[in-house]
């Protein structure tokens, strides 16, 4: 009852402060004519107002203190305004431009590129998943970014172990070791620091994520074979905003995340805390975890400084500690004996520290400095066997933009360093198994970048680049890089684009299933770099019919890698890491049609994807990769009231190993959303139909006191509810 009389008393309170108004003259952006029926409300409350025959909008009965305010209009995309009121001026008029949703994705900026540009100008294809798209996933799953960037075409979001709950990101069929993930453009999941936990990273404090299909390495170096993925974090709000997030599963998980940031003159700050709590969960009755215990903290703050009006300092640390223990229930229960003895725990920690200046020159030059610095630890144990070691690595980025009428051009160098140092190995040996030690390294490379990118015609631009590294064990790499893009008219592009890429050989990222580490044997100096060689093509159409907007794209890849890195196991049971294959490559198109009508959103896409290697002793596919992929999924939302979600994929049939296959499956997810006021309450279930792979064969293979496991092809967890509570401060 008193939560009640409460209640009562913070509404009462809000109308008594409701005395300000806002006006504001909506128009649109390309043709600035107004734009009558446009409509605007008070994020969050049901407080709106209508524009006019003059476009003039009223809004009254606002609060003090800062309020978000939405624009929309039929057939534009939305616009989001932060005010704190009372304003200074309270008779001004605002002018407020929408653009049309048919061709919103060309005010997208994006960073990645380094050219600054808009991604309708970029010659390389980018996809971006936006501010709004990345509120909306976060809000029905807010626990990782592993759902949300598996929802893209063309990527795959696969789990590789059936113990540990690890995951990688597979692109266009390739292994999800040739996929690079950055941070705001800085590598710091790289080598044996990435090979753990990076997808458990919590959305909500980045502000888009965007993406390169394709070989990327002349951007940022080896490892992009597959692609790219650079999560961009949010930057300070004009007034303080925070927003609390909690979510519960069926799957016994709990997150719990705050995001706060603020902007004064000279400065500003975001910062992001948050945990993860999940029991080991046996979903299929096997008496092992399908879901491991996992508890995480995170911390990420970072400063803003604006030293003048073209110069930017940002400064950020960031900590996450991880555990995770899987394995036999009994052992995880703490009740272990000689039949109920497997388990495997990892113990992580990553801190990481970087810098980013960037100093304007004229009117668009740019000059920019960033580097990283980081440290993660893994203490990784299992029956018969430890390993504790840590990486120390590092990352050194200085770049200039000159930007002219018709060229932009950028010019850089980079260098990094990575040190892995083996703290402890404990091995049981048995009579049939010698020891095996895992060596650590010491990695240095250096390189020097080039991208010049010409507007030749208004409709013609070309790009090309050129990449030359260093590293201290394995040489140099040369990679060109050329990109063109043709805008056959408003709604009409193609883009064509190629390059060449390379990998270091690392047993902690040689497959898409985990490697037994205590039978690892140390990487041989034969043992060659891998080379890729990639293209890309696309034709995309977009236009907006009255109040529909039509998206339409279709796109053909081919990527090869030569002497790709793969393993062997010998007749001891030693894993040996080698280059046993002449070559793979990877093929395939994606199409996909999106359209768009006042309050419902459609997409259908289909993925083909066939991606083989080749040797002496034949022609095999590559396992774990889906060729076959179909998507739909439908969004109907009633403004600031309820939104309603259904997707369904179907993945085809896979290989697991040169010979057996696995059937498709369909995956089917469906989502309810309440905005009331301030809250943000979303009911999500994924796997609807309760798909799961121990449905078609045994996960976990006997003997269960030294088990082995089959790869992860399907789901393990089976059905899961969430839901999911934010509150915007």
């Amino acid at each position: 009852m008193r939560k009640f009389f409460f209640l009562l008393f913070v509404l009462a309170s809000e109308i008594s402060f409701a005395q300000n108004s806002f006006e504001a003259v909506v128009r649109d952006s390309s043709t600035n004519e107004i734009l009558p029926g446009a409509t605007v409300v008070i994020k969050g409350t049901t407080n709106a107002a209508a524009a006019g025959a003059d476009g003039l909008m009223v809004l009254k009965g606002i609060p003090d203190g800062s309020s978000t305010l939405v624009f929309s209009f039929i057939g534009y995309a939305k616009k989001e305004m932060v005010l704190r009121f009372p304003l200074s001026n309270p008779k001004e008029v605002f002018e407020v431009k929408l653009s049309a949703e048919g061709v919103s994705v060309e005010e997208v900026t994006v960073s990645t590129t380094r050219t600054r540009s808009r991604i309708s100008d970029l010659p390389v294809k980018m996809e971006v998943i936006g501010a709004e798209d990345l509120n909306e996933e976060s809000s029905v799953e807010p626990e990782n970014i592993g759902s949300i960037l598996g929802d893209v075409a063309g990527i795959q979001w696969q789990q590789t172990s059936a113990v540990s709950g690890n995951s990688n990101i597979r692109i266009q069929g390739l292994s999800g070791r040739y996929t690079q993930i950055l941070r705001d453009g800085l590598p710091v999941y790289e080598g044996f620091s990435g090979s753990f936990g990076v997808l458990d990273i919590p959305p909500l404090d980045l502000k888009q994520a965007e993406i390169i299909k394709g070989s990327a390495s002349t951007l940022y170096g080896g490892g992009a074979i597959g692609g790219l993925i650079n999560l961009i974090s949010k930057e300070p709000a004009d007034s303080v905003q925070t927003v609390f997030s909690l979510n519960q599963t069926t799957l016994k998980e709990t997150n719990l995340n705050i995001f706060s940031s603020g902007k004064r003159k000279k400065s500003g700050y975001t910062v992001l805390a948050g945990g993860t709590f999940q029991k080991a969960v046996d979903v299929d009755g096997d008496g092992f975890s399908d879901q491991p215990e996992m508890n995480s903290i995170l911390v990420h703050p970072r400063l803003f400084l604006y030293l003048n009006k073209k110069t930017q300092m940002k400064v950020g640390v960031s900590g996450i500690y991880e555990s995770h223990n899987g394995g036999d229930i009994q052992v995880i229960d703490g009740k272990n004996d000689p039949q109920h003895r497997y388990f495997e725990k990892n113990l992580t920690s990553r801190a990481s520290f970087d810098a980013d200046l960037s100093a304007q020159s004229g009117k668009q030059n740019l000059f920019s400095a960033k580097g990283v610095t980081s440290f993660f630890d893994r203490d990784f144990k299992e029956a018969g066997f430890g390993l504790h070691a840590h990486e120390l690595s590092s990352y050194f980025e200085v770049n200039y933009l000159l930007h002219g009428k018709k060229n932009d051009l950028v010019g850089g160098a980079q260098f990094t360093s990575s040190l892995l140092t083996i703290d402890q190995v404990d091995k049981t040996v048995s009579a049939d198994q010698g020891i095996v030690f895992i060596k650590g390294y010491q990695r240095n490379t250096a390189g020097l970048f080039f991208l010049d990118d010409w507007k030749i015609l208004e409709m013609l631009t070309i790009e090309t680049g050129l990449r030359a590294d260093f590293n201290n064990e394995y040489g140099s790499f040369i990679l060109p890089h050329a990109s063109v893009l043709l805008k056959a008219s408003k709604s009409i592009t193609t883009r064509i684009s190629g390059g060449l890429g390379y990998k270091l050989p690392d047993i902690f990222s040689g497959a898409d299933e985990e490697v037994d580490l205590s039978r690892v044997v140390p990487l041989s100096s034969s043992v060659k770099p891998e080379r890729s060689a990639g293209a890309n093509a696309d034709v995309n159409y977009n236009h907006l019919f009255g109040n529909v907007s039509v998206t339409l794209n279709e796109s053909v890849f081919y990527t090869k890698v030569d002497h790709p890195v793969s393993t062997r196991t010998s007749i001891d049971g030693e894993i040996i890491f080698g280059n046993f294959d002449d070559y793979l490559d990877s093929k395939g198109s994606e199409t996909y049609a999106r359209i768009g009508l006042e309050h419902f959103d459609f997409y259908l896409g289909y993925v083909y994807a066939q991606s083989r290697r080749y040797s002496s002793t034949g022609i095999f596919e590559v396992p774990l990769n889906a060729r076959h992929k179909f998507a739909v999924d439908g969004l109907y939302e009633i403004e600031n009231s309820w939104k309603f979600g259904l997707e369904a994929t179907y993945s085809g049939r896979q290989y697991i190993n040169e010979i057996e296959t696995r059937p498709g499956y369909p995956f089917v997810a469906a989502m309810i959303q309440k905005t009331i006021r301030k809250f943000l309450i979303t009911l999500n279930c994924e796997n609807l139909f309760d798909y799961r792979q121990s449905r078609v064969e045994d996960v976990v293979l006997p003997p269960y006191s030294e088990p082995t496991f089959r790869p992860v092809w399907a789901p393990l967890e089976g059905r899961i509810l969430n839901l999911a509570i934010r509150f915007n401060l």
